[in-house]
């Protein structure tokens, strides 16, 4: 220091040296509160742990309790009971180790759900391109928005089946305005018998309306038990006792040969109101399981059962059913007047041959619906028939 209390001007070194010394202090004070951080956290870390071990713990036995099937009811209130022992980090590593693998399941799981979708969405399409319209001369006689095919993929088949009857479920109202029914309501009756011929096919059709004394749980069980029988589909012939062959929900499929070898494939639907339920039934044309068969006729029925007031119910049926045909067509109509007894002279003009088949046919019809009738009141009276297992 000079004498008038100057200082002397700093050397190089003490420059350096105090330089170094505020950047250890900076660093020191840095460290305290990264160390101080790093206890914080740990503090934190160590009072959520006896937490997550609770909640792990609760969520293993509620796990446990719903593989025993317990009720939720039950399940709210151990929550409440469980202990929240601290588990031991083997157990959390368990726990973790179940979830992982829990998850893995589930992942293959949805992955062969995905894929399993994917296959019916293409089946589907495949299904609704065969449901097309067909020619006017048809290998498989059908209206436009009857389904008649069934493919052999479960999944698709019990679709398929589904759709189907619901199909002819939402058309009956249509149908029954077409042929003229009397409203449900009203005392009237109706009986209709006719033969109508559509190009150059001959379909049977018959019409009834009337009261019903039977309950109608009795008149589902004959329907679905014996409908082959009571729509005469051989004819006078007798019925084999039991022709379903599948069951999928409310839907039936009976499965027969008659006496003149045509095959009878018949899906039949069940749809239940309070006050009202409707029976369906079409013929499968085509299905894949079996194939074509060789000869068989479109059928179509309806039946309708609705309460009209306290205790009295009337009933609707619309039944009809083509000329058989084969995979290459309709049977050439001599021949489908010869199944019926009837000759026909092919010198004489169609209209002309169209009417004497009718004329002859009409009373042949008429009696097998009496037939139809004795057959119904004999079902009434039989004991009640199992229901084959589902499938």
């Amino acid at each position: 220091m000079t004498k008038n209390g100057a200082t002397a001007a700093d050397s190089p070194m003490d420059k350096a040296d105090r330089a170094r010394l505020k950047k250890r202090e900076y660093i020191r004070t840095m460290m305290r509160i990264y160390r101080q951080e790093m206890k914080d956290e740990m503090a934190d870390l160590r009072q959520k742990i006896p937490e997550l071990e609770a909640e792990l713990q609760r969520l293993q036995i509620r796990k446990r309790r719903r593989a025993q099937h317990t009720p939720e009811s039950q399940l709210a209130a151990a929550d409440e009971d469980d202990s929240s022992t601290a588990l031991s980090w083997k157990d959390v590593a368990m726990g973790l180790l179940e979830a992982n693998e829990a998850s893995a399941s589930d992942a293959t799981f949805l992955q062969g759900r995905i894929q399993n979708l994917q296959h019916i969405f293409k089946e589907m399409k495949r299904w609704v391109s065969a449901q097309q319209p067909i020619a006017r001369a048809p290998q498989y006689p059908t209206s436009t928005w009857q389904n008649v095919t069934l493919f052999s993929n479960p999944s698709t088949r019990f679709l398929g089946k589904e759709w189907i009857t619901e199909q002819l479920y939402h058309n009956a109202e249509a149908m029954f305005r077409r042929y003229r029914f009397p409203p449900i309501e009203s005392d009237e009756g109706m009986q209709y018998i006719d033969v109508e011929f559509e190009d150059n096919c001959a379909h049977f059709v018959l019409c009834r309306q009337f009261e019903e004394d039977l309950p109608r749980e009795k008149i589902t069980e004959l329907y679905r038990h014996h409908l082959c029988s009571i729509l005469m589909v051989d004819g006078p012939y007798d019925i084999p006792p039991n022709t379903i062959t599948e069951i999928s929900g409310k839907t039936f499929l009976h499965q027969m040969i008659t006496h003149r070898d045509e095959c009878i494939r018949l899906l039949s639907g069940e749809f239940y109101e309070p006050d009202r339920c409707v029976f369906v039934a079409q013929q499968i044309l085509d299905d894949e399981l079996i194939g074509p068969p060789r000869r068989q006729r479109n059928r179509t029925w309806w039946t309708e059962l609705q309460r009209v007031s306290s205790g009295v119910w009337r009933r609707r049926i619309l039944y009809r059913f083509s000329q058989s045909f084969t995979p290459e067509g309709y049977v050439p109509f001599h021949v489908e007047a010869l199944d019926w007894g009837v000759e026909l002279d092919a010198s004489k003009a169609a209209e002309v041959n169209q009417r004497i088949f009718r004329q002859a046919v009409l009373p042949q019809t008429t009696v097998l619906y009496e037939r139809s009738d004795e057959r119904y009141i004999e079902r009434t009276t039989a004991p009640s028939s199992p229901t084959p297992s589902q499938q």
